[in-house]
C-alpha cells in the first residue's frame, strides 16, 4: 500500500519543470543547422612566394640539423660495452641523488 502511494506522489506533476529542463527541451525545437550555411569557398594560401619562402626555411633548417655532429650515425663496435656504459651512467646518477 505503501508503494502505490510513492508512485502516485512520483508521477503527479505538482509544479511546473524547472527552467533548465524545460529550456533543454525548447532546443530540440530548433532543429538542425541548414548545410546552406556551410561556407563553400577555401581560405587557403595559394601565394607562390609564400610558400618558396617557407621551403627555403625548411631546407636551411634541414641543412643545420644535417650539419650537427650528433646527428651522425655511428655504430657501436660492442653492444655488451655500450651497456656496460650505461648502467655505469645510471649508476652514476642514481648514487648522486642519494
Amino acid at each position: 500500500m505503501c508503494v502505490l502511494g510513492l508512485s502516485g506522489c512520483i508521477t503527479a506533476p505538482d509544479s511546473a519543470p524547472p527552467a533548465w529542463f524545460t529550456e533543454a527541451n525548447n532546443a530540440d525545437d530548433r532543429g538542425y543547422p541548414s548545410l546552406n550555411d556551410v561556407p563553400t569557398r577555401r581560405q587557403a594560401n595559394t601565394d607562390a612566394a609564400y610558400w618558396v619562402r617557407h621551403q627555403r626555411e625548411l631546407v636551411a633548417v634541414g641543412a643545420a640539423v644535417k650539419a650537427n655532429p650528433r646527428s651522425v650515425w655511428t655504430p657501436v663496435e660492442d653492444p655488451a660495452v655500450f651497456m656496460a656504459e650505461a648502467r655505469a651512467t645510471l649508476e652514476a646518477t642514481r648514487t648522486s641523488h642519494e
